[in-house]
């Protein structure tokens, strides 16, 4: 299916390439400047990107097109400006933070077109990346509602003996435990998780970012499990920290968080980790998050 572009600017030789040059990618429709015109586009055509073909623009043209900001954003349709150095910067003056890409020319109508494609599908696996966790944060949270409903059973099987002609086998070499970092400012989660994984793991504690990094510098871990929101030092300052220096780049690094919301969610997924778990820990899920980094 194609995708559809909604084209507006005062460079309409550009606009008509779009027609001629691209049909076969793009579903295009051309909206005035006009705010009432430019609106009932936005809802009755649902396009998939707004694109401004920029020349000279008045300074009435580009307030018109700044009115429009809050409809896509509303819609969640993305902006890319197409113009010279200083079309664009005067549009990002007039609207900032309206557009999320721009196009500099000269530049073919080829490239364009493939500057396009690769900005949408680049946004569409986004938008799957953030569809998925949110689906994934509510499977949780539905999961959790139901074991709290159905509470804890558990039953007491005997043991059985082995049958008397049954070898041994020989014992092997035990390997030394992987060590792991908890980072977290809720002193009591810190002796939850520490209680759960000492016996698979050599754990350590730290109540605070600044605390986690000062281990760092002389202690050797496998794996940091980070609260993402902490005060002062926050969960993101210390993976910058972390990426930043050398001989930790590569040190896998789990987000705990107790957040569920979309944006929120986009936010912790853009930071380079290894993956993310949400409060209350499902100590199960965490086992198998571990087990999957560490083994």
């Amino acid at each position: 299916m194609k995708r559809k572009i909604l084209l507006s600017g005062s460079n309409r030789t550009l606009m008509n390439d779009f027609f001629t040059q691209m049909e076969f990618t793009f579903e295009c429709m051309i909206t005035s400047e006009r705010w009432d015109d430019a609106q009932c586009h936005v809802k009755y055509f649902q396009p998939d990107l707004m694109v401004f073909c920029l020349w000279k623009e008045t300074k009435s043209s580009l307030n018109n097109a700044a009115r429009l900001k809050f409809v896509l954003s509303d819609k969640d349709i993305p902006v890319v400006l197409i113009g010279d150095k200083q079309d664009c910067a005067d549009f990002k003056r007039t609207a900032p933070g309206m557009s999320q890409e721009e196009i500099y020319r000269p530049i073919p109508i080829k490239d364009i077109e493939s500057r396009l494609v690769s900005f949408l599908d680049k946004r569409d696996r986004q938008k799957k990346i953030m569809e998925d966790a949110v689906r994934a944060a509510e499977e949780e949270r539905a999961k959790k509602l139901a074991e709290d409903a159905m509470g804890e059973f558990v039953f007491d099987i005997p043991q059985m003996a082995l049958p008397a002609t049954m070898m041994p086998e020989e014992p092997k070499e035990p390997e030394e435990p992987k060590h792991i970092l908890i980072v977290d400012d809720d002193a009591s989660m810190l002796r939850m998780m520490k209680n759960y994984l000492s016996e698979d793991y050599q754990v350590a504690t730290a109540i605070s970012g600044k605390v986690a990094l000062k281990f760092l510098e002389t202690k050797h871990t496998d794996l940091v499990l980070l609260d993402y929101e902490m005060p002062g030092e926050n969960g993101a300052d210390v993976l910058s920290e972390i990426r930043n220096n050398p001989e930790l780049k590569d040190l896998p690094v789990i987000f705990l968080t107790g957040v569920t919301d979309r944006g929120k969610i986009e936010q912790v997924l853009s930071n380079n980790i290894q993956g993310y778990l949400l409060k209350p820990i499902n100590v199960e899920r965490l086992s198998d998050t571990i087990v999957g980094l560490l083994e």
